[in-house]
C-alpha cells in the first residue's frame, strides 16, 4: 500500500469515528498535543465558537460540545490533497455549511495539527 493509500485509510477511519462521535478510535492517530485550530461558525443552524485546543483531551471535549448540541456529522469528503498536509473539503448536510480541512501528519503518519476553515 502507497503513502497516499495508507494516509486516505486513516482520514475515512477518523472521519467515521468523528461522525459516530467514538474519540477513543482517533486516540491512536493523534498525538497527545495534538493542535486543533478553527474558525467560529455562525449559521442559521448553528452557532459554534472559535477554537485553538493545544492537546487531545481539549480537542475531545469541543467535538463533544459541539455534538451534544449540533447533528455534527460530515456527509460528504472531496479529497483535495492527499498528503503529509493532508486537504480535505467537508460538507456538513445537516448544518448546511462546508469546511477546508488541513490535516498535517508527522512522520509516523500521527496527526499533529488540525485547522478547520470556513468555507
Amino acid at each position: 500500500m502507497n503513502f497516499k493509500a495508507i494516509l486516505k485509510n486513516l482520514l475515512e477511519s477518523g472521519i467515521a469515528s468523528f461522525n459516530t462521535g467514538n474519540y477513543e478510535n482517533m486516540k491512536p492517530i493523534l498525538t497527545e498535543n495534538v493542535q486543533l485550530i478553527g474558525d467560529a461558525i455562525h449559521t442559521k443552524k448553528v452557532d459554534i465558537p472559535a477554537i485553538h485546543a493545544k492537546n487531545r483531551e481539549e480537542v475531545f471535549a469541543y467535538w463533544r460540545h459541539v455534538n451534544a448540541n449540533y447533528p455534527n456529522q460530515i456527509t460528504a469528503v472531496e479529497y483535495i490533497k492527499v498528503a503529509k498536509t493532508a486537504v480535505i473539503k467537508n460538507t456538513y448536510g445537516h448544518l448546511d455549511f462546508e469546511t477546508e480541512t488541513e490535516i498535517h501528519f508527522n512522520e509516523y503518519g500521527l496527526v499533529t495539527k488540525i485547522v478547520n476553515r470556513l468555507l
